[in-house]
């Protein structure tokens, strides 16, 4: 086995080992997008909308005063989606790396 080999052997493995952890990040995280709602004399609540099962789910999570948290966590999911997908493709080429020897 050439040192290449090796070293494409140990970054494929680094690199499901960084997709695992961003997956459970990830899931950690609520999905969705926020809503906020004007209710009962001008007061403000907040809101998760997603889909599950092809249904579109409103889930009450708080009133305005959660904004800012929740705005964060659905910021910081956002990134690890797009780290994770990066990971994957970076992956996928390091297949076609140790097919081409």
């Amino acid at each position: 086995m050439f040192l290449i080999d090796k070293m494409i052997e140990k970054e494929k493995k680094r690199n499901k080992e960084m997709q695992d952890i961003y997956l459970k990040k990830i899931n950690e995280l609520p999905r969705g997008q926020l809503s906020i709602r004007v209710l009962n004399k001008n007061r403000k609540y907040c809101y998760l909308k997603y889909k599950e099962n092809g249904k579109t789910i409103t889930k009450y999570v708080g009133t305005i005063e959660v904004e800012d948290e929740l705005r964060n966590k659905l910021l910081k999911r956002k990134h690890f989606e797009n780290v994770l997908s990066l990971l994957k493709k970076e992956y996928l080429r390091m297949e076609k790396m140790e097919k081409i020897r």
